[in-house]
Formats: structure tokens, sequence, C-alpha cells
């Protein structure tokens, strides 16, 4: 039997109107419980205090809740085709994805209308709205009796393409002036998909670097843009791990599933296309659990 199925033979760890009201009563409209999929709830425009755009929150019904919640959060790229909120949840089915996976992580998806990187997730790039909108959500998570306490225990961040300006931004946002939270330090998993545009590869290596626990995985296209960003990625990486630390190496397109997860930083070529990446290995991705 697998995960999906196992969890869904089994009663909820968690109440599902407890968590539906929570939401609700942040403007959120909520799904039914599935016995599978667990509860999407999703937030127009505007809702989400900190965030100007729609989000949806996807509960597992495998999630088991704990004094801190863990969560994964995805960033799309540049919305080129003009793609609508629900029409994106429906290509990516981010329940199926994250039921399959076991992961016991509420799943955070803020879209964005924008088609430039600049303004890709715009709102996610200002500390300030940033902490706002974790904070409300974070808040409602609590609410909801799915953590005992609104910190989280630790973020992942998976992005397609443009999604690399605004990871690459949180990621050095400044820790405010009180103890906690400080999500740009709660971040543990980046996990880049054909992602490595741009001049952020320093802040990305350094991410790398920051302790043992922290697992850095790219996938880059083969013969496409990216090649560059990732090879100098992984120059990077080299020079600033700690000293006796093996050194990565690029993995090539057919590496297997095990040497992928037995390296960190893991940064491979793939010969998939760049835009059908993100559903491709969105499954690995929330199965890979951490560093090796």
């Amino acid at each position: 039997m697998d995960k999906a199925a196992l969890a869904s033979s089994r009663p909820p760890a968690y109440e599902p109107q407890t968590v539906i009201d929570a939401f609700t009563a942040m403007g959120f409209m909520c799904s039914a419980f599935d016995s599978r999929k667990g509860i999407t709830c999703k937030a127009k425009a505007g809702v989400v205090p900190g965030y100007s755009e729609e989000v949806a929150i996807i509960i597992p019904a495998h999630f088991v809740p704990s004094q801190r919640a863990h969560l994964f959060t995805h960033i799309h790229g540049n919305n080129t085709v003009g793609a609508s909120f629900d029409g994106f949840m429906q290509k990516y089915k981010f329940e199926d994805i994250l039921a399959d996976s076991g992961r016991n992580s509420i799943m955070i998806i803020p879209f964005s209308h924008s088609t430039t990187t600049v303004l890709n997730h715009h709102d996610l790039q200002d500390a300030k709205l940033f902490r706002m909108f974790m904070d409300s959500v974070t808040g409602t998570i609590q609410k909801a009796k799915l953590a005992q306490y609104a910190t989280p225990a630790a973020i992942a961040i998976s992005g397609h393409s443009g999604a690399f300006n605004p990871i690459a931004q949180i990621l050095e946002q400044p820790c405010p002036d009180i103890p906690e939270p400080c999500y740009s330090r709660l971040v543990n998993e980046v996990h880049l998909l054909d992602a490595t545009y741009g001049p952020y590869t320093d802040r990305f290596a350094r991410f790398a670097a920051r302790e043992p626990a922290s697992r850095l995985t790219v996938r880059s296209c083969n013969g496409g843009e990216t090649i560059a960003g990732a090879k100098a990625l992984l120059k990077a990486t080299r020079a600033n791990l700690p000293p006796g630390s093996p050194a990565p190496q690029l993995l090539p397109a057919d590496a297997t599933d095990a040497a992928f997860a037995a390296t960190n930083p893991a940064i491979m070529l793939t010969n998939t296309n760049h835009m059908n990446i993100a559903q491709t290995y969105l499954p690995a991705v929330l199965s890979d659990q951490g560093a090796p």
C-alpha cells in the first residue's frame, strides 16, 4: 500500500472543521476534507495580509500536527502564458503530488500574474511584506490547531524559472529585531527547477554552506540558458563549503535517484524541456526531505 492509500485509510490527525473554520475566518474558501488529498484553501487577491495576489494552502490528509509545522512553498516562474490561478492549480495538481509524497508539510502556493522576473512574486521580495504574509499564514495554522506554535520548524522552497529572483531575495532578507521568527533563517531546503539565471549564484552558494542541514538541489535543462548558471553555482558552492567537505559534482541526466539523493548540493542536468520541468520533477522534490 502506498503512502497516500495508507493515509486515506486512517482518520486524520487533525480536526478538519477546525482547519476550515480558521482559514475561512481569514477570508479563504476551503474545500471539504478529502480522505486522500486533505483540505485546499484558496484566497482571492488581496485577502491575505502582505500578499496582493491569490494564495493556496494545502493541508494533506496525512498531516500530523506537532509543536511547529514544517512548511513547503512553491514559487512558479514568470507568467508569460497568462495563466489564471485556477488553471495553474488544476495543471499542477499539487494536492495529488503532496498526498503521494507523504511529506508531513503544509504547502503554501502564492500565485503571481507578473510576466517579468523583476515583478514576479514581488511581495515576497519585500522583507516587511514577506514577514506580514508569513505571520498571517502561520498564525492561521496555529489557530487551526495544526501546530502548537505559530513559528514554523522549517521552510522548504521550490521554484521554477523566474522564481530564482524572489527566492534569492527571501534567503537574505534581514532578521527583525525581535527574537523570532526570522523566516529567511528558517529556510532549510531550496529546490531550483531550471532556475539558475541571473546574478544570484552567490546567494544560493551561501545558503548551501549555512549548515549541514541546508539542502540545495538544482535541475538544469540540457542546452538551455541555465547551464552556465548551474556551473557557476557549482563552482561557488565548492568555494563556500567548509574545509574537508566532499566537492559536489555536476550530475549527468542519467544519474540515478540514489546518486542525486546522496549528493548535497545536488546539481543535475536533465533532458526535460523548460516548460515541463516543474511538472516532471515536483514529485521528486516533495519526496526529497532534507540533506543526506
